[in-house]
């Protein structure tokens, strides 16, 4: 009983960071750190991308299509890598 009771208090309080604006976990693709160190912010560069592999999903590409092309136009991760369908799928997640 009590590692439920734990596990629900550790999700409450997660889901209230984020309701907040808070950093939970790694920061997502299309957001940076604030200055404040706690919130996150919109990264204007990566929401420019995240609205592109929106597009092409709308468009009807695959994944992996949206991975192909988002390197055929020279956009890279936030690390600086090319673009995997792992990586366009986690985006599309977190937007």
């Amino acid at each position: 009983w009590e590692r439920e009771a734990i596990g629900e208090r550790t999700r409450d309080a997660m889901h209230h960071k984020r309701a907040k604006g808070e950093r939970v976990g790694t920061v997502p693709f299309g957001f940076g750190m604030a200055a404040d160190g706690l919130h996150l912010e919109a990264d204007p560069a990566e929401q420019g991308i995240l609205s592109r592999i929106r597009e092409l999903k709308a468009a009807g590409y695959t994944i992996r299509r949206i991975a192909d092309e988002l390197n055929r136009q020279g956009f890279t991760t936030g690390r600086g890598t090319a673009w995997r369908f792992q990586y366009v799928a986690e985006a599309l997640r977190a937007a």
